[in-house]
């Protein structure tokens, strides 16, 4: 996954078996802190608590991916195809500031048997960090996005297919809307998100148009500008004093004391980048992740743009904005070892910027001009 410009293995694999291109192919995650880890980013590199990749888990992990597409293929029919957009509150919103950008708008694509109008697939793109549960957690578990899954086949049949998208999260999270770091809260929060699809399925508005056009541009990246290790030493220094500061204060939250925490991570990830920096190590990194493809696939009148790693919500309703019929999808198709954010957030210092490798605001507007061009080109699709 980390061979982002390069195509991800399993697309090729993909390709090889089916009669489907590979700039056709979209690979895409949920994301989960109470799972297996399936890399090793270069900002954990120094940190011992962070578990390695178990390579039978990855082996299976891509044989799964091959075969869910090959079974995908073969069980194909034909299908009536609707769409919804339903607004659905108390996911989540911004982990910074609970009035900052957001995007409670949840798309659902609905898949139904043409002769007896069962539901057969739905797919979603909920732009919230399922961050429920924390690694931590005793349960391996798809946190709140797993747990709606299942809600939703006892509600249409286990044969359902259910397909969790991420849309642009980067800087939102469940923290200022749940009580605990629970199961139960996990479960709360997926009763909301399967309640909000249900309805949008059972108001979807059919698709009587349903071209399929797909394109691919490929982008460079400009990586960010590191402070050397004598300066990250003492900002991590500094996000340590805050957040100790805010554990012992008799009237700090739960939500402060855990932003505060994640400051300190993204120092840590700052001063684990700086030394590979200095050590001449970052580069290779970073191009092994590069060029970064931007995919887009339109289905109808409705356009799905896929980015690969996790990208701020700002980018994503700058899209929207311009595109009221094109919904981004993150963590797709490769990673970018590291969050890609905005201005905001470097001046602020998150700890979002401080585990980025890329710029975040150049790698925005690349990603942002090479989509308006990708849509422009299939919209004129026939």
């Amino acid at each position: 996954w980390v061979m982002a410009g390069q195509n991800p293995p399993e697309r090729a694999a993909i390709a090889a078996r089916l009669p489907i291109p590979v700039d056709s192919v979209v690979i895409s995650a949920t994301h989960t802190h109470s799972g297996p880890a399936v890399l090793r980013a270069q900002s954990d590199w120094f940190d011992p608590l962070v578990a390695e990749p178990d390579p039978a888990y990855l082996s299976e992990l891509e044989s799964a991916m091959l075969q869910a597409a090959i079974v995908a293929y073969r069980s194909r029919k034909t299908a009536r195809l609707s769409h919804a957009v339903n607004r659905i509150e108390g996911l989540g919103g911004n982990r910074h500031d609970p009035a900052g950008a957001c995007e409670p708008h949840v798309p659902v694509l609905v898949a139904s048997d043409a002769a007896d109008d069962r539901v057969l697939a739905v797919m979603l793109i909920c732009s919230i960090h399922p961050t429920v549960l924390h690694a931590d957690s005793t349960v391996v578990s798809g946190d709140f996005p797993g747990i709606a899954r299942g809600m939703l086949r006892r509600r249409y049949g286990d044969a359902l297919v259910v397909l969790h998208q991420t849309g642009a999260s980067g800087n939102q999270s469940p923290r200022h809307v749940i009580r605990a770091n629970t199961l139960a809260e996990a479960a709360r929060l997926a009763t909301k998100l399967a309640c909000g699809v249900q309805a949008a399925i059972d108001g979807a508005t059919p698709l009587y148009e349903t071209t399929i056009a797909t394109a691919v541009e490929r982008i460079k990246l400009k990586r960010r500008s590191l402070p050397d290790v004598a300066t990250a030493t003492r900002m991590l220094a500094d996000a340590e004093t805050v957040f100790e500061a805010a554990r012992r204060s008799a009237i700090a939250d739960r939500a402060a004391c855990r932003t505060a925490e994640c400051d300190v991570l993204g120092g840590r990830a700052t001063l684990a980048l700086a030394k590979l920096e200095s050590r001449g190590q970052l580069h290779a990194a970073a191009a092994r992740c590069l060029p970064a493809g931007v995919q887009v696939v339109r289905i109808g009148p409705l356009v799905f743009v896929a980015w690969p790693g996790e990208w701020f919500v700002e980018y994503g309703l700058t899209i929207s904005a311009a595109y009221p019929n094109a919904f981004v999808i993150t963590l797709a198709n490769g990673e970018l070892e590291g969050y890609i954010v905005t201005r905001q957030a470097i001046d602020e210092r998150r700890y979002e910027a401080g585990s980025a490798v890329f710029d975040g605001p150049a790698a925005g507007a690349a990603a942002i001009a090479a989509t308006s061009r990708l849509i422009e080109k299939v919209r004129a699709a026939s």
